[in-house]
């Protein structure tokens, strides 16, 4: 609802039988904005979204964006803009220029702050000559070129950064820092470009942590090439470079690896041979890994599938600390592994089975380097030990067999119940 009106109380306007054309200074208001003409024109012609004729030049304000927003969205729209604007042409070949700068603006509920805009228009294209919003979300910059007939992007720089995450996407970060370097270009459902991400401190609502991530990829339709991933998180550095298949993002897709190590405190582990990870929404499926240390190898296949987690590990006389380190207390750490390590867990409980033999085991901080040697599986109630050593040097032998209590949903807690055992303690 508005009216117009000429800014020294005559009529603003004359009307043709095509149009109108306005000789003085013509005035669009709503209740929280309005939208000044200083000259312009107007002429109808059929068919009228696209021959329609204009020439304007006038002035935006909008002191409340709320109620320029609820005419497009549900969620919050705040903030004031003013501008100006220069446009002529048709409606279907429109022709100008657009200058905005915003104050506390909120738009679709994200806090994007003070916002200054340049941009211009040559029939189906639109340059964004320079775009930058700056508040409490972060900074973030675009230029480029768009056709919003073909809903394509030419050419696109991005560059963003954000020093809260959980202000963001609240329902996935409890804490982070990233930036982000986007150069993009391709239709709106098959973009195409390079990407930069860098991110510190990173904390996801499902409990993993990161101390820093680094990315380059290469983004395809369907594809996105990963050049360079290296991250760190508790006291693991991991690199890697490979791929991801997708349809869309949101169905299954399949991550190729073609080259990984892991590397805690000197020791490492190295991706073998490329392998090939499945990963859907309720599913993750790696059936084979094979990774080698300095000597001896680890091969493993996992299968997570609708909160069923099954795990198979081979050790070839390797140290498997950079895989176990995420999982295990600073100051345990286990070495020259061989043998085999199968685990499931299903509905919160857990069954477990081990041929193993690690002839350099730390189980605690403070504790002496010991031998083991472990022939047991567990699940339900019991846990069953056909063999377990310990040796310390040449001076402590204990060896235990028989059965002892297991909580299957707590395997990691000494469970209460009967002991069956019998064991032999050797010193000297």
């Amino acid at each position: 609802v508005g009216a117009a009106r000429s800014s020294r109380g005559a009529p603003p306007a004359r009307a043709r039988a095509v149009g109108c054309e306005f000789r003085e200074h013509a005035r669009l208001e709503t209740g929280k904005g309005r939208m000044v003409v200083r000259t312009g024109s107007l002429g109808w012609r059929e068919p009228l979204a696209e021959a329609t004729e204009l020439a304007l030049e006038g002035d935006l304000y909008f002191a409340d964006l709320a109620e320029f927003g609820a005419l497009l969205d549900a969620r919050p729209w705040a903030g004031s803009a003013r501008g100006t604007l220069e446009i002529s042409g048709t409606l279907g070949e429109p022709q100008g220029r657009l200058g905005l700068r915003g104050e506390g603006v909120v738009i679709d509920g994200y806090a994007l702050g003070d916002i200054e805009a340049r941009a211009r228009v040559d029939g189906a294209r639109v340059e964004v000559l320079s775009l930058r919003a700056l508040g409490e979300l972060g900074q973030l910059d675009l230029q480029g070129a768009f056709d919003w007939r073909a809903r394509a992007i030419e050419t696109a720089t991005l560059r963003a950064s954000v020093p809260a995450l959980e202000a963001l996407l609240p329902e996935r970060f409890e804490r982070g820092v990233v930036a982000l370097d986007a150069r993009l270009e391709g239709t709106l459902d098959a973009l195409a470009g390079e990407l930069e991400l860098a991110a510190l401190d990173v904390a996801l609502r499902e409990g993993i942590e990161l101390d820093w991530v680094e990315a380059q990829a290469r983004l395809e339709p369907g594809r996105l090439d990963v050049r360079r991933l290296a991250l760190a998180a508790a006291g693991i550095e991991a690199r890697a470079k490979g791929a991801l298949l997708h349809e869309g993002w949101t169905g299954p897709m399949l991550v190729e690896l073609e080259q990984a190590l892991l590397v805690r405190d000197g020791v490492g582990l190295v991706l073998e041979q490329p392998a090939a990870i499945e990963v859907a929404p309720d599913s993750i499926v790696a059936p084979a890994l094979a990774m080698a240390g300095l000597r001896g190898e680890l091969r493993f296949a996992l299968a997570w599938r609708e909160g069923q987690l099954d795990l198979d590990a081979r050790f070839d006389d390797v140290e498997p600390m950079p895989l176990l380190a995420p999982f295990v207390d600073r100051g345990v750490s286990v070495g020259d592994v061989e043998g085999r390590l199968s685990g499931r867990q299903d509905s919160g409980r857990y069954e477990l089975a081990a041929n193993v033999r690690a002839t350099r085991l730390v189980p605690a901080e403070g504790w002496p380097e010991l031998e083991l040697e472990l022939a047991a599986r567990a699940g339900g109630e019991r846990a069953i030990v056909e063999q377990c050593r310990l040796m310390a040097g040449e001076t402590l032998t204990l060896s235990l067999d028989g059965e002892l209590p297991f909580d299957e949903r707590e395997p990691w807690m000494l469970a209460q119940g009967t002991l069956h055992s019998s064991s032999e303690l050797r010193l000297g």
